[in-house]
């Protein structure tokens, strides 16, 4: 507890990253405040679970709720172009693919280094949401999504890495 309090005095003083120039200045403070939020300074690194499993849901459910804008990845497009059209519930896909489920899918784009093979074999379809902001950016707005959880996945595996290891 004690330690928690030094943290936040120190960050409230302005002294975390004192010595370093403007731009490293920013973004050790920056760190130093995700960390206290993340995980308590390294004192409550089960809190980092309950992260994981809002942004599992949340993700989830976009995943969820988008589950027809998805169709097979592009490796499986060149071995079978016949299954450019298919969506999650296309008859003519191959048995032993799996089928797309959003909960597995947000577990694996969440998970550093599981492989559940949904990010492998299903793929979100350009163009589907909005094709202009994603004409702009220049991917689909869920890809960017899975991209974004798939890096909050190992801030949090990093910072619980830290933090049960004490440092």
């Amino acid at each position: 507890m004690v330690e928690a309090l030094l943290d936040r005095g120190l960050h409230g003083v302005g002294a975390i990253g004192r010595d370093a120039s403007s731009p490293a200045r920013a973004l050790q403070r920056i760190a130093h405040a995700l960390f206290g939020l993340l995980a308590g300074y390294g004192l409550r690194p089960w809190r980092l679970l309950a992260w994981a499993v809002v942004v599992w849901a949340a993700c989830s459910a976009v995943y969820w709720t988008a589950a027809d804008r998805f169709a097979p990845s592009a490796p499986l497009l060149l071995a079978a172009p016949r299954l450019a059209a298919c969506r999650p519930d296309c008859t003519q896909l191959p048995p032993t693919m799996p089928t797309f489920q959003p909960l597995l899918y947000s577990l694996d784009a969440l998970l550093p280094l599981a492989d559940l093979q949904q990010e492998r074999h299903w793929a979100p379809v350009r163009g589907a949401l909005a094709p202009t902001v994603e004409a702009w950016l220049g991917s689909p707005l869920l890809r960017l999504l899975g991209w974004a959880e798939s890096a909050g996945g190992w801030v949090l595996a990093l910072t619980a890495l830290v933090s049960f290891a004490g440092l």
